[in-house]
């Protein structure tokens, strides 16, 4: 009787275990963006004339730039001798790039790059400027390596070392920026000289997407997903990735277009959405099998997904 019971109590637990961690599963409308390279992609922003800008490469070997005018005729430039990890735009459109070793690259959506010399030599993975040129760019390495650069403007920079690996940084409005790295969320409201650090722990925050100003979301690595109401004063968990009742999931960026559609993806064709603000999550169950590292959403509302060996699919929302 023993036996039973216990055989029966470890199958109610694993029943429990799978429902829990279960999603919806949908098929997408989805097609291979075509592109003229294999070389890994890293990150994407589109511009407000509807342009896309895409960066990444090869690890050590180079550091591609692609630009379309509206997702068609494709051109690609070769500018580093590094990989390019991140690109971002500021709020009037000029848009910036760092990668490995710490370069700053600068550019109008209609100019050539302006490459700097790096302030931090280091693996630079995110960056975020304000509409007068400030701005701070984060990195790290081996989870207990951090770097921070500021730009104060007038060619004062300022850098920090951290004792914890850095991933993502995120511009708001006036001097309010949000910070994510290795077992930690920060927030700093006078322009990355201070930050207060939220207790939110438990996996490595490796991206934000804060569709208003108030309302934001953090991914972990390892499938966490927190949410603020509060322009990042405090955080409600959404997904544990670490509860007993849930399992990993390689998660890599997340992106909102609304207060209550987003998208997240991560490896092995790993992609999901929500449509009631991160209550409910749907993954795609046709998509390639590719690590994909970074997601936008175009103007008319399609999803476009980017990640290694140079591809790109969009998705039709």
């Amino acid at each position: 009787m023993t036996a039973i019971k216990a055989q029966y109590l470890f199958s109610l637990f694993l029943f429990i275990l799978l429902s829990c961690n279960s999603f919806d599963e949908e098929t997408a409308n989805w097609s291979f963006v075509d592109l003229p390279t294999d070389s890994d992609l890293c990150s994407i922003t589109i511009c407000n004339d509807g342009s896309f800008h895409i960066v990444g490469g090869d690890l050590w070997e180079r550091g591609i730039y692609i630009s379309s005018p509206f997702g068609e005729n494709w051109s690609i430039d070769t500018i580093l001798n590094k990989q390019l990890l991140a690109i971002d735009q500021n709020p009037i459109g000029n848009m910036y790039a760092t990668g490995i070793d710490g370069y700053r690259l600068q550019k109008r959506c209609d100019t050539e790059w302006q490459i700097k010399q790096p302030k931090r030599w280091g693996n630079m993975k995110d960056l975020a400027f304000k509409e007068d040129g400030t701005g701070i760019i984060v990195g790290g390495e081996s989870l207990i390596l951090g770097y921070m650069v500021l730009n104060l403007g007038s060619g004062n920079f300022q850098t920090i070392d951290w004792d914890r690996e850095l991933s993502s940084i995120t511009y708001l409005q006036d001097a309010v920026y949000i910070l994510t790295g290795y077992g930690f969320v920060s927030k700093s409201i006078d322009g990355g000289k201070n930050w207060r650090q939220n207790e939110v722990g438990g996996d490595f925050f490796i991206d934000s997407s804060f569709p208003i100003l108030h309302i934001g979301y953090v991914i972990g690595r390892n499938g966490t997903i927190i949410k603020t109401r509060d322009q990042g004063e405090s955080w409600e968990t959404l997904r544990n990735a670490y509860s007993l009742t849930t399992s990993d999931l390689p998660f890599n960026a997340v992106y909102f277009k609304d207060e209550k559609t987003g998208y997240i993806c991560g490896d092995q064709g790993l992609v999901l959405s929500t449509k009631d603000a991160g209550l409910n999550w749907t993954i795609f169950d046709n998509l390639p099998s590719i690590d994909f590292l970074d997601l936008i959403c175009d103007q008319d509302g399609d999803l476009y997904v980017l990640g290694k060996e140079g591809v790109l699919i969009s998705i039709e929302e």
